[in-house]
């Protein structure tokens, strides 16, 4: 399992991130993943954290990042064979919008169906 966040090609305007915090600074907008406004560098301070940390044991993993505006963190625990448990919580100051993206986490040789459709895997190697 990967959990990730802030991390994307330099100018691409929805980033592969897991939390977007737009304040308003320099214009830039955030709506349904979709960035707007500002310079490449002014919206990768609304994905980009300035710390992360992640914790991986059996039981749950858990992902932490700090930005300057607040912080936030997601917890992912195991059910059963065929569920996941996913949280998070927050704690941001100064805020217009906040944005959680929920990974979408796929396990090896696994099905992925969306509104009953299989969904095929795409090879990003």
């Amino acid at each position: 399992m990967i959990i990730g966040g802030g991390h994307n090609k330099i100018e691409t305007d929805v980033p592969l991130a897991n939390f977007l915090m737009a304040t308003g600074y320099k214009d830039v907008d955030a709506e349904f993943g979709l960035l707007t406004g500002g310079s490449c560098h002014d919206k990768r301070a609304v994905y980009f954290p300035r710390k992360v940390s992640v914790s991986l044991i059996l039981e749950r993993q858990i992902l932490q990042e700090t930005f300057g505006q607040g912080d936030v963190s997601f917890v992912v625990q195991p059910v059963n064979e065929n569920q996941l448990y996913l949280d998070f919580e927050y704690d941001v100051f100064s805020m217009k919008k906040v944005f959680v993206q929920l990974p979408l986490i796929v396990f090896y040789n696994s099905k992925v169906f969306v509104d009953g459709k299989l969904i095929e895997h795409v090879n990003l190697g």
